[in-house]
């Protein structure tokens, strides 16, 4: 069944382009939350379909910089999920506050989300990251690998690992590993979106339904 849901986004990036700016607001972008089926008929379960414009025309270097600033502007704003008994669970954007690594240094907790975005589809998820985490299902717990200051409970809290499955505009599908901290303070901090792998191919993306 298809839902069709549209989320105001708070975010008015301006991006130069060739010497003239392009507009990409991302607050009335809409976007698929439906089943993902693969062309072998393997149901997916519910999953995003990959359908925004907004980095569309972009170089490498403007695509990058639209979902750092998106990143940044959605730091600490929290979205929801639903756990295996269908209750609600709330997941926040990691937000620029540092924490103190098992080594001393300091790291902003969105790092992984605004520094480590060279993939495509990492990028594109980024974008729907609202959806994505929406869409998203809870898969196993996993003990801290490294300390994170309040970030894990200095590596005494596990962090949690839910899974989205995503459709490209090309019908790719993917799966996409969300990272998630269970912080000092008991929220939920989305950490990365990693890994993304390639799942196979899927069927035809519905037509977009006509909004009212």
């Amino acid at each position: 069944m298809l839902i069709f849901v549209e989320i105001s986004k708070n975010l008015d990036i301006k991006i130069e382009i060739d010497g003239g700016v392009k507009d990409t607001n991302i607050k009335d972008n809409s976007y698929y939350v439906d089943e993902i089926i693969g062309v072998d008929g393997t149901n997916y379960g519910i999953g995003v379909y990959l359908n925004s414009q907004t980095l569309d025309g972009l170089s490498d270097e403007q695509r990058i910089e639209t979902v750092r600033k998106h990143i940044k502007n959605l730091g600490g704003h929290p979205f929801t999920a639903f756990d295996n008994d269908g209750n609600e669970v709330k997941i926040k954007v990691a937000p620029k506050t540092k924490y103190q690594t098992e080594k001393g240094g300091w790291e902003r907790a969105n790092r992984h989300l605004t520094n480590f975005v060279l993939e495509d589809k990492k990028q594109e998820s980024i974008i729907l990251i609202d959806e994505i985490i929406y869409a998203a299902k809870f898969d196993k717990p996993e003990p801290a690998k490294h300390r994170h200051g309040w970030l894990d409970n200095n590596g005494k809290n596990d962090w949690d690992i839910w899974t989205t499955y995503i459709q490209d505009k090309e019908n790719t599908i993917w799966e996409a590993k969300l990272q998630i901290a269970n912080s000092a303070n008991g929220e939920k901090i989305l950490y990365d979106i990693h890994p993304i792998k390639e799942v196979g191919p899927g069927s035809t993306m519905p037509e977009k339904p006509t909004k009212n």
